[in-house]
């Protein structure tokens, strides 16, 4: 099944935006990515705060399959990039969703100008929610995307553990086991679909975060 990789990336201290330096890494990185069977669409983007919001990077890209990201993940390719990004970033989280097979406007709607929820669902309610969210959702030409964090696989297991142990992700941001994450992005234009979403499913969601999303 098709799967998005979608991670959120803080800038360490004093580290800007346009910092020629990790902007050539991150460069390097995407295209050592695509360079992979079974990847496509792999972009960092940079979100625009909203309120007390800090600035981030984000990281989005679709796997054809977990074996293809089982394969990329041991071959070790990226693993001298990464760590040249140790100066410049730490890892805030890793998420793979379960999407399954996107449409052209789907896989166009990931590269362009995006709204991000991040929705945290206790398992229990995880039927509930589904049921709250679905007539919610956009379908056709204007479909979201969005689907459940996969919790099976080694290989997402292990990229998400190469986070925590390599780049800084604190521990304390590991959901518990009872808690399932459910993501959704929608056209920046696409606020009012958003909100009304997260009015639905207010009864059964834990928390939810929204960011605002350009290509870097």
């Amino acid at each position: 099944m098709p799967t998005l990789e979608f991670a959120t990336i803080n800038l360490n201290p004093s580290v800007q935006l346009d910092d020629e330096a990790m902007i050539s890494v991150l460069q390097s990185c995407i295209a050592e990515i695509s360079r992979t069977d079974g990847v496509s669409g792999m972009r960092f983007m940079r979100n625009l705060p909203e309120g007390t919001q800090d600035q981030i990077l984000g990281l989005t890209g679709v796997w054809a399959t977990p074996e293809a990201h089982a394969a990329f993940l041991h071959s070790g390719k990226m693993t001298p990039l990464l760590m040249e990004l140790l100066p410049f970033i730490t890892m805030r989280d890793v998420l793979h969703l379960q999407v399954g097979e996107l449409s052209a406007s789907q896989n166009e709607l990931l590269l362009g100008e995006v709204l991000s929820a991040v929705f945290r669902v206790n398992a229990s309610d995880r039927d509930a929610f589904e049921k709250l969210v679905g007539k919610q959702l956009p379908t056709g030409p204007e479909a979201a995307v969005s689907g459940w964090k996969a919790k099976q696989e080694k290989s997402f297991k292990m990229a998400e553990d190469f986070g925590r142990e390599k780049f800084g992700q604190e521990a304390k941001q590991e959901a518990p086991a009872d808690v399932d994450h459910w993501v959704v992005f929608v056209k920046t234009g696409d606020r009012s679909v958003l909100e009304k979403i997260i009015d639905h499913s207010k009864s059964v969601t834990v928390d939810v975060e929204i960011q605002s999303w350009v290509g870097i």
